[in-house]
């Protein structure tokens, strides 16, 4: 298994070239095409030169109004033609003990895999622009991030490696290498103010800070339970099977 490829800048601590993975029909995901991360509104000096050089033409923000409204757009560099503001979004307070809904406890504990189902069954419309955006190969490179580049981004990053054909254990694993960089982006959002205001000024619970492949694996787990597959899942966005192959074409090489 490849491991996750880290893009070095000095204004964000997650971001990562979602390429290199191999799918399960023996293609491979193209590196230097489609990126994650957390959120670039530091970007400056010598970030700059290394964020144009990834030629990024399409920036997809994840994060919510109120967190876009904080933090402010990144920088857009000459190469940049399309920002696309698509937040994920759940009707819902999701952090602090009195804000939890019951159905994403579990023995009184907060469950990431349950948030991130919520996200998607609220999130259509958004996930639809998203992916339509990524079947046209006019958009590459493209970036997509929400704060810390882990629960938003790494919803849509397993929706499109599924999708790609990509093991779940790998996805799973991409999901989880988040957690390495979780210190630093502690450390970077500090510049930022109070990390409570990462929840739209919600108390951030401590609960929602893990990194846990199982996490990952009992999402994707439930979007084939639930809907059959991941193709089923976008069908329902209006994600028809022409645009997943469009991505697959643009995304996908051989091994």
């Amino acid at each position: 298994m490849s491991l996750p490829v880290r893009v070095s800048l000095a204004g964000t601590a997650n971001t990562r070239d979602l390429g290199g993975y191999q799918t399960e029909q023996g293609q491979r995901v193209r590196s230097g095409v489609l990126y994650r991360s957390d959120s670039p509104h530091r970007l400056a000096g010598g970030d700059a030169g290394a964020f144009e050089r990834l030629g990024i033409r399409t920036i997809v923000d994840l994060r919510s109004y109120a967190e876009l409204d904080r933090l402010g757009r990144p920088p857009l560099g000459p190469t940049v033609r399309v920002y696309v503001h698509a937040p994920l979004r759940i009707a819902v307070p999701v952090t602090g003990p009195a804000t939890v809904p019951p159905d994403l406890k579990l023995d009184d504990t907060l469950t990431l895999g349950k948030l991130y189902c919520r996200f998607v069954t609220e999130s259509g419309e958004e996930l639809r622009t998203i992916l339509r955006l990524l079947s046209d190969e006019q958009a590459f490179p493209a970036l997509f991030y929400c704060v810390a580049g882990k629960d938003r981004t790494g919803i849509v990053a397993a929706i499109i490696l599924a999708l790609l054909g990509v093991p779940d254990e790998i996805i799973a694993a991409d999901y989880a290498a988040t957690a390495d960089s979780f210190e630093l982006f502690l450390e970077l959002s500090s510049q930022d103010g109070a990390l409570g205001n990462l929840a739209d000024g919600q108390q951030v619970d401590s609960a929602l800070l893990g990194a846990e492949a199982e996490t990952m694996l009992s999402f994707l787990s439930w979007i084939r339970a639930e809907f059959g597959s991941v193709e089923n899942l976008v069908g329902g966005f209006g994600i028809d099977g022409a645009a997943v192959a469009a991505l697959r074409h643009n995304l996908l090489v051989p091994a």
